[in-house]
């Protein structure tokens, strides 16, 4: 078809400018021959001086001609279709300007999301071509060459609307070094691609670590952390995995944080199976990386070891004493508390806390308080603990309850007053002794509820404490080598002293207790030496509160009286490398409070330090009843009998306390029960006394003769004689040994003289001689004796003096020869004629007394009844005679000494006489001494 001429001028300047137009025709051109050169085309009114190029024919019957793709266009600017026909060429060509599609994509960018060296991954995008003419797709690919070469198709082929692809995650990079895009027709794909150069986003956390403070096996707990990639500007979170490799493999999630975030809490107890190694992953918002930064897992693991417990509270169901373990061999230094619990299950089931719960590092052993309960508790528990957490497999020790018992508790009491006990209690040992430092004995009494209600109130309400003084009672443990009982008391002595503020060492008593050392069988270590103090001291009432107060804090916080006691130790002689090593405080408990009347306080003896049993004695005996206890000191015990109906003991009075290798404690003769009911014996270890004590009914023996009788058949002035009677005991007559007869000033037995040797059990009777002297006494007293001592109470019956003195005697001499007599002597008879069955007469003459064992009549104006009459008629008598008379004076005095012979006592006590009542000079002086069985 022809076209304008303007038209085509325009075209022809627009697309190719370097022609030149003429008004010429075309050449003929020969359909055989393939055009060549430079013709001239003749296009009707214009000539196009141009050169053309023979691309190809079709055949008639066809209307179109594939030009292939990549033909180069060179310089040309027109498609010429020539008909040809059996003679030539047409030289006037139809024409068609050729328009050269330039299609390529402009501003070709990738944002990289992929964090991995030599992986890529993010978006790909870039800007549509200016002309979009003939564009029917998009197709990117990653190649070596901004050329393309070596390329690599990423995706499918686009629509000419989108303008971007996702390159996938982990894109090998391998050796591309560009991203080109093409864009192709219907036809055929660009050849001449757009392009960028591939920038890798590179961006992996350094100097991960991580220390494990989960402390126990196989499992991990603490903080991950690292430092950040230098460009973290498409880093959205890390992602943190175990892994059995540094490369991630078989790796377990964990968690993640996000961006800006550099530590990661592994929980505890995280298992740790077979992983070997922490992972870090940064995270894009396309995709995580797949080369982690990695720390590999140092497990710390820190258990203690050989833990032990001694029970030593001996109660059956209760708990007390030093819980000890030895520090874990490794990662002790992540240990920063170890924490000790009761439970019934080995692996914490049941759990609760004890021994004050968490011990700090550096300390490997606390004291469970005594009493505590046993309930359903099974182990000892004891765990290591890190900043982070306690670990969660603890170490077990089974517990063994030490609750021994006595038994075969007997007490024959040998003193046979009423109300008064005296003899040997003893017990047998409980099965197991090992634990059993002492027995302490105590006298107590039954207690209803109200009573000890009353008590309780009294203790509250004490406001008279005149005369009251505290006795103070406490004790603590210790561990030291090489060292000697003298150096510890001492060293305790003046802690004490100074910690508790006491004024002097003269009111404080310190017992000390030394176990022997022993060996740890499964490390064969040896423990340090053991030693338990036990103390009593008497201060003001008023000075209770600050020592009280004084205890509590160091049973509290023990580190300042250990200082002072180390230093006492080294001051007494201790070498101070021994203290170093060996000395701990395991435990200081409080004290015990008793306000006593001071007047019933006696010192015990001061020789109570042992080396390995404390004094039999407490410090100080309490004498009598008049005490109050505080609240620590009263006692409610088991039930006994019916449970219906309990029964509760109030502790009283101290008794006394023996070692252990003794099985009896003596209770002095003429000990007074009082109201007391019973003995109550508790078993005390090293750290303390039980709270439920072995009991025994206390049987008070009274063995007292009754039914007395005596007739006095000596009828002078206070001389009887005769035969004594009486009934044997009618209970507890088999602890009788002897009787003893003796003549007293009361019926009590004040100021008694012995009438001679004892009276065996089997006899009821005593003969009393002639002539035997009352000097005053009025009563027989007759005491029964047993095996241990002789009563204090006698029984006694008021003597009845018979005196038979004839009166009125006369005899007139009828026989008037010089020395001889003869004549009738007669008298009146006595008043009392009961006990005389004959008159002896005797002549005698008138001489003074003699040393012997007679001694002259004694007149006394100390008579009662009819025979002050007469006595006073024969006083008379005599000087109605004018005979001549003396004074016999009579006396008596008592005392106590020992080891002094009769003769010694005899010629001091005539000295003493001679001396005191001032006698004339040679008149005889009679002593009669008499020496009486001491007893206690």
């Amino acid at each position: 078809p022809t076209r304008r001429s303007s038209d085509l001028l325009a075209e022809i300047h627009n697309g190719l400018a370097e022609c030149n137009f003429s008004n010429e025709s075309f050449l003929s051109v020969d359909s055989d021959a393939v055009p060549s050169g430079n013709p001239t085309v003749d296009l009707g009114n214009f000539t196009v001086s141009c050169g053309r190029k023979y691309f190809g024919n079709s055949t008639v019957g066809t209307d179109n001609f594939t030009v292939p793709t990549d033909t180069p266009l060179e310089t040309y600017s027109h498609m010429l279709v020539y008909t040809l026909s059996s003679l030539v060429e047409q030289t006037t060509p139809a024409y068609n300007l050729i328009l050269d599609a330039g299609a390529n994509v402009q501003n070709v960018t990738f944002a990289g999301k992929d964090l991995d060296e030599s992986d890529l991954g993010g978006v790909l995008s870039w800007a549509p071509p200016p002309n979009m003419l003939g564009v029917d797709y998009y197709i990117a690919y990653l190649a070596t060459a901004a050329s393309g070469a070596g390329r690599s198709q990423i995706g499918m082929k686009l629509l000419p609307n989108d303008w971007d692809v996702d390159v996938p995650s982990d894109t090998p990079k391998l050796q591309h070094s560009h991203f080109v895009v093409y864009t192709g027709s219907t036809l055929v794909e660009q050849t001449t691609p757009s392009f960028t150069i591939i920038q890798d986003e590179v961006a992996r956390v350094f100097n991960v670590s991580f220390v494990d403070k989960d402390l126990d096996e196989r499992e991990i707990g603490g903080v991950l952390a690292w430092v950040y990639p230098h460009d973290i500007s498409e880093i959205t979170h890390y992602n943190i995995y175990l892994a059995e490799s540094d490369e991630g493999h078989n790796r377990s999630a964990l968690g993640n944080v996000t961006i800006g975030t550099n530590t990661f809490d592994v929980p505890p107890d995280t298992a740790l199976q077979a992983f070997t190694h922490l992972v870090v992953y940064a995270r894009t918002s396309l995709a995580e990386q797949s080369t982690p930064a990695a720390v590999q897992i140092v497990e710390a693991m820190a258990s203690v070891s050989n833990v032990v417990f001694v029970d030593k509270d001996i109660d059956e169901g209760q708990l007390g004493g030093l819980v000890i373990w030895d520090p874990p061999d490794t990662y002790v230094e992540c240990v920063q508390s170890y924490v000790v619990y009761l439970a019934s299950g080995p692996a914490g089931e049941g759990r609760s806390l004890a021994a004050g719960g968490y011990i700090p590092s550096g300390t490997h052993r606390t004291p469970l308080q005594p009493d505590t309960a046993l309930a359903s508790f099974a182990y000892f528990l004891v765990y290591t603990q890190s900043s982070l957490v306690e670990q969660s497999t603890p170490m077990p020790f089974l517990l063994n309850d030490t609750s021994e018992k006595i038994s075969n508790l007997t007490f024959p009491d040998l003193d046979l007053d009423e109300t008064d006990v005296g003899g040997t209690f003893s017990w047998n040992h409980p099965a197991d002794t090992s634990q059993v430092t002492h027995y302490v004995v105590y006298f107590a009494k039954i207690c209803a509820n109200s009573e000890l209600n009353t008590i309780s109130a009294n203790l509250t309400n004490v406001t008279d404490m005149s005369g009251m003084v505290a006795l103070i009672s406490g004790s603590l443990t210790f561990t030291l080598d090489a060292a000697t009982p003298s150096q510890v008391k001492a060293a305790v002595t003046v802690s004490l002293i100074s910690s508790l503020g006491l004024s002097d060492a003269t009111s404080l008593v310190v017992t000390v207790t030394q176990s022997n050392s022993r060996f740890l069988a499964a490390s064969s270590r040896r423990l340090a030496t053991s030693w338990s103090v036990t103390y009593q001291a008497v201060i003001l009432v008023s000075g209770v509160a600050a020592v009280s107060s004084a205890a509590a804090a160091i049973t509290s916080d023990t580190t300042s009286f250990s200082m002072v006691l180390s230093s006492e130790l080294v001051a007494a002689g201790v070498d101070s490398a021994v203290v170093f090593a060996s000395f701990a405080l395991q435990s200081f408990l409080p004290v015990t409070v008793e306000y006593v009347l001071a007047s019933s306080l006696t010192p015990a003896p001061a020789n109570n330090v042992s080396a390995d049993s404390d004094n039999t004695t407490s410090p100080f005996m309490v004498r009598n009843a008049s005490m109050y206890s505080d609240s620590t000191t009263l006692r409610r015990l088991s039930s006994l009998g019916s449970p219906a109906l309990p029964r509760s003991y109030c502790r009283a009075v101290y008794l006394g306390n023996v070692s252990v290798e003794s099985t009896s404690i003596d209770v002095p003769e003429d000990t007074s029960i009082l109201n007391y009911t019973h003995f109550l014996v508790y078993m005390r270890s090293s750290l303390t006394e039980q709270t439920t004590p072995a009991t025994h009914l206390i049987f008070d023996t009274m063995a007292s003769v009754s039914d007395i009788r005596f007739i006095d058949k000596d009828l002078d002035h206070q001389q009887i004689g005769g035969d004594a009677f009486w009934v044997a005991p009618l209970s507890s007559a088999q602890r009788v040994e002897t009787y003893w007869l003796y003549l007293a000033m009361d019926e009590v037995g004040r100021d008694r003289s012995s009438l001679g040797a004892e009276v065996l059990v089997a006899d009821n009777e005593r003969h009393i001689p002639p002539d035997s002297e009352m000097m005053q006494r009025t009563h027989l007293s007759i005491y029964t004796r047993s095996s241990l001592t002789e009563q204090t109470t006698p029984v006694s019956l008021q003597l009845s003096d018979t005196i038979s003195l004839v009166r009125n005697i006369t005899f007139p001499d009828f026989d008037l020869d010089a020395t001889d007599l003869g004549g009738m002597l007669e008298w009146e008879e006595p008043i009392d004629l009961e006990q005389v069955t004959l008159y002896n007469i005797y002549f005698a003459s008138e001489c003074l007394p003699e040393h012997s064992n007679s001694e002259p009549n004694v007149f006394s104006n100390n008579t009662n009844g009819t025979n002050a009459t007469e006595f006073v008629a024969e006083l008379n008598l005599a000087n109605d005679t004018n005979r001549s008379m003396v004074a016999a004076v009579s006396g008596s005095l008592s005392f106590t000494l020992e080891n002094a012979s009769q003769d010694v006592v005899e010629a001091a006590v005539t000295a003493a006489l001679t001396s005191s009542l001032g006698p004339a000079a040679g008149t005889p002086l009679i002593v009669t001494v008499t020496q009486v069985t001491s007893r206690r």
